[in-house]
């Protein structure tokens, strides 16, 4: 088992995701593999981390939570340093193909 604990803003974070990535693909078919991830949003240095840690548990209410989750580490530079990343963060769930109005009701329940 490995477990991680992450922060979608974490630049760190992002930079070990293609490893981990590759790891879990790797081991996707072995039964004694398991891959836990871990939302540790760290607050006091990056204020996006809660609501895109929220927003990946947003996308898993609809089956989506790895994708998001890949989203979210793959394209970091674009809404880590925004004020308010809401409306890309619905973006995401967009392209992701999931129900918009659940998904933003789900963030603003979480504020």
């Amino acid at each position: 088992t490995v477990v991680e604990f992450g922060d979608f803003q974490c630049p760190a974070c992002a930079a070990a995701h293609p490893a981990l990535k590759k790891i879990k693909e790797e081991y996707k078919d072995n039964p004694d593999f398991n891959f836990v991830f871990r939302n540790f949003p760290l607050v006091t240095i990056h204020p996006n981390a809660t609501i895109s840690a929220e927003a990946a548990e947003a996308a898993g209410e609809q089956g989506k939570y790895w994708e998001m989750h890949d989203k979210l580490y793959e394209n970091q530079k674009d809404w880590s340093s925004l004020p308010n990343p809401t409306d890309i963060l619905v973006s995401y769930a967009e392209q992701l193909r999931l129900n918009t109005t659940t998904f933003k009701q789900a963030l603003e329940q979480s504020r």
